[in-house]
């Protein structure tokens, strides 16, 4: 073979100790005929676009070798054809005949050549037709669509998703690849893809052994892994079910070598258990799987080394200081080491504590509910229930943090691994779903523990989830509670706001009927007292009307209670319509106030670890682990807040806490009493009776109650803290005062 200078050849390169001599394209530059050598320059692809080759293949490689002229058997021409193509970017091959031709260069070990013609035989046959499919990013997915019509005047297709079913107009820019409609090419198309993801791999372990070709090594990786996903893609429209598991096998397979060069051990460990559990006596995976292992404890080793040598060079040079001598470095370092360990033990103490306090409350109030006569007969109980349970779930993963978190972490305590760690984030999480929020311990091992993409989804930028893993953990620690809190504010300000509407029309038709009709009450100036009228002639009313409707035997006096009735209801209903708002704003102000005592901290210490790295402030950290496990028992109170109010109000002997225990033990009912007169209540006699009802306005009464005269009035005033109840109340009077005048006597 004669040489000339410009000639096109194949020459071999020497990779590392461990790799065989591959093959590259170069260009003679110069002939010495007197040494007899030449020397060549290894050349790139033309410039051109391509599906997945990354830019950097086609710079030129600024490398010159020599080779004796003599040794014919190395250089190898390189034929006309393959020198047109590589020219022009044309060639007169079939796609059968360029997939051979790219193959037996990938044989040659040759991958610079061979892909070339692998894009080639791919661009043909993956060309947009109507009944075909279509490849298309969509927030870095792969979504897969068949192709219901092309639009060449606008550039647009009209696609119907594979998966869901609806359709889409899609840009071609949009489109990475149309997918052909007979299976033979379907097929076709994933083993080029297949090969070509070879090539890339190639060319990475090549690049990797260059001085200052790292961009170039992970631009080789990511086109690797972009033409996996894709073919897995189109693996997925194969009918040959065993033939699709082969190729799936395979291209995970290479899928998780690259994720495993590329430093993203999770995502490789995805696609391997993948493989495995379709054949586990696999020995390509089975051994990557080892080698992954290796690498990843590797990995950890070298973190933990150089996480040590950072602490001791920034120890080092913040307690460096040329009067101090070594001895004084050496006792302030110990003594900043014991306050960091005191710090942090106070800090498990005061989590532990109250992670305690509240699975005991939790546990306490979960079997007074259970043990209860009603047990979760009504509403009320079912949410206070739900609340204790998932606060209960959650102390007990608070409890167990400090020690089921991994030895690797700071936790001095911890004696847990991977597993009891993602348990351990698990219970926080699942717990945390009545409030909308977890706690910062549990969700970085929930979280980071946790692999993001790539776990059976083809994602074209794998790691697209892993970039917004913080984002998730903002949204779900901050912005869903506060989010939470917004509505529940919102809600209450409707109510709020419906119920004085009622108060103000209650008013309007009151003083109308006053300005009408002369009236003989006599109003009085104690507060107290109005209310005790009220009650007193809403009693007696409720007796009159029972007996007239049991043994009344004339209709003037069916008509006087009816009488009597409407001049007392609307403030009746005036009256409960201004304590329940009353109630609604202590209820909103206690909901905001313990938001911003639990939840303030939290976004505190997220944002201080997540944005900057660094631990969040000691008073922070404190006020956190106290705080938050607490959050189970504020919401019990607030929920049994209106029923201690009432018993007490029934009571009024009884303390807070003895009144807050007599619910607690209740089933978060208030207590009713039985009473003889409203100014004496004996609330510890000892033949006293209790009867439990749900708290609000009195409606129904025992049918054993024994009955003292018309002057013994119930004690409703305290009552009226839920607007169904008053609405009732409203309602029942309303039906009275519209009873016609046929009513049995």
């Amino acid at each position: 073979m004669t040489l000339q200078v410009g000639d096109i050849v194949r020459v071999p390169c020497k990779g590392n100790t461990e790799q065989k001599a591959f093959l590259r394209r170069a260009v003679i530059a110069t002939i010495d005929e007197n040494s007899g050598t030449c020397s060549v320059f290894l050349e790139g692809a033309k410039r051109r676009r391509f599906l997945f080759a990354p830019q950097c293949i086609t710079e030129p490689l600024e490398s010159e070798l020599t080779f004796s002229t003599n040794e014919k058997d190395i250089i190898h021409s390189v034929s006309e054809e393959e020198q047109r193509f590589h020219e022009s970017g044309e060639s007169t091959l079939s796609i059968d005949e360029l997939k051979e031709k790219a193959d037996s260069l990938l044989v040659m070990r040759d991958p610079a050549s061979a892909w070339e013609y692998y894009e080639e035989s791919l661009k043909r046959i993956s060309k947009i037709q109507i009944g075909g499919y279509a490849a298309y990013n969509k927030n870095g997915h792969a979504i897969i669509a068949e192709v219901d019509c092309v639009d060449s005047d606008e550039d647009t297709v009209d696609v119907t998703l594979l998966e869901s079913g609806e359709e889409e107009i899609l840009s071609t820019k949009k489109i990475i690849m149309g997918i052909h409609l007979q299976q033979e090419y379907i097929i076709l198309q994933c083993k080029i893809m297949l090969n070509m993801t070879r090539c890339f791999l190639f060319l990475a372990d090549i690049e990797s052994n260059e001085v200052g070709r790292t961009s170039q090594v992970q631009s080789f990786r990511k086109a690797a892994v972009k033409s996996t996903t894709l073919s897995l893609s189109c693996c997925s429209l194969i009918e040959n079910e065993t033939l699709q598991l082969n190729l799936e096998t395979k291209i995970r397979y290479l899928r998780a070598r690259t994720y495993c060069d590329s430093g993203k051990f999770d995502h490789a460990r995805n696609d391997l258990r993948l493989i495995l559990k379709n054949d586990p006596n696999n020995k390509a995976a089975l051994s990557l799987m080892d080698d992954l292992g290796n690498k990843m404890k590797q990995k950890k080793k070298q973190d933990r080394a150089l996480a040590k040598g950072m602490c001791r060079w920034i120890d080092k040079v913040t307690n460096e200081n040329e009067g101090c001598v070594e001895g004084n470095q050496n006792l302030y370092s110990t003594r900043k080491k014991a306050l960091m360990t005191t710090s942090w033990i106070a800090g498990v103490i005061l989590q532990i504590t109250s992670s305690a306090l509240s699975i005991i409350a939790s546990s306490t109030f979960i079997f007074s509910i259970i043990s209860h006569r009603d047990g979760l007969k009504h509403p009320y109980q079912r949410i206070t229930f739900g609340i204790s349970l998932s606060d209960l779930v959650q102390s007990a993963g608070i409890l167990m943090g400090p020690w089921l978190s991994t030895k690797t972490s700071i936790g001095l305590w911890a004696i847990g691994n991977e597993a009891s760690c993602i348990f351990d984030g698990f219970l926080v999480t699942t717990g945390a779903l009545g409030s909308f929020n977890t706690f910062v311990n549990g969700s970085i091992c929930f979280y980071s523990a946790s692999p993001y993409g790539c776990d059976e989804s083809s994602d074209l930028i794998c790691d697209a989830n892993e970039k917004h893993s913080e984002v998730l953990m903002i949204n779900t620690i901050i912005v869903i509670p506060t989010l939470c809190l917004t509505i529940m504010i919102i809600t209450l300000s409707t109510l709020y706001w419906k119920v004085a509407v009622q108060e103000n029309l209650f008013r309007s038709q009151r003083e109308e009927k006053k300005s009408s009709e002369p009236t003989d009450n006599v109003h009085q100036t104690n507060e107290g007292a109005k209310r005790i009228n009220f009650i007193r002639k809403w009693s007696q009313l409720r007796e009159y009307t029972k007996n007239s409707n049991r043994s009344c035997a004339s209709h003037e006096k069916k008509l006087q209670v009816q009488r009597q009735l409407r001049e007392h209801s609307s403030e009746i209903r005036q009256n409960l319509s201004r304590l329940y708002k009353r109630e609604l704003l202590s209820q909103a102000f206690l909901y905001t106030l313990w938001f911003i005592i639990i939840y303030v901290p939290t976004g505190i210490a997220l944002f201080t670890f997540i944005m900057s790295g660094d631990n969040p402030y000691l008073p922070v950290v404190f006020w956190l682990q106290s705080m938050y496990p607490l959050q189970g028992i504020t919401n019990i109170y607030i929920f049994l807040r209106p029923a201690v109010h009432v018993t007490r109000s029934r009571m009024p002997e009884m303390t807070f806490l003895e009144a807050f225990w007599e619910v607690l033990k209740n089933g978060g009912q208030a207590l009713n009493v039985e009473q003889q007169s409203l100014i004496e209540i004996l609330p510890h006699q000892k033949n006293l009776k209790f009867s439990s009802q749900k708290f609000g306005v009195a409606e129904d009464l025992s049918p054993n109650r024994v009955r003292a005269d018309m002057n013994s009035v119930i004690d409703a005033s305290h009552l009226c803290n839920y607007i169904d109840n008053s609405i009732d109340a409203s309602s029942r009077s309303e039906l009275i005062l519209s009873s016609n005048d046929n009513m049995q006597v």
